[in-house]
């Protein structure tokens, strides 16, 4: 399936990525292993969804090498988006 990557790189837990999205797309959210099975068609398992607002706000729920995918689910049109990682806040005094 045609989409946009975004490799995040390793992430820690509690970061939130940002999506801005041209239009109403599906956003996911894998890591490394499951970015990898996505890209060969097999199963795989992703946060994110379907998003017609803009932006698509997604918490990273542990340490790992993280990707984003955009695509239009098999419709027409050109993905368009922009991503941007906001660290997790230090909770300490």
């Amino acid at each position: 399936m045609e989409h946009l990557k975004f490799d995040l790189g390793q992430q820690p837990a509690g970061a939130t990525v940002e999506v801005t999205l041209g239009l109403a797309a599906n956003v996911k959210l894998m890591c490394h292993t499951d970015y990898r099975r996505y890209e060969a068609g097999r199963d795989y398992h992703c946060y994110g969804g379907y998003y017609d607002r803009s932006p698509a706000l997604l918490t990273i729920p542990s340490l790992d090498n993280w990707y984003i995918a955009v695509d239009l689910g098999g419709h027409a049109g050109e993905v368009r988006a922009s991503v941007r990682v906001i660290p997790p806040v230090s909770r300490t005094a």
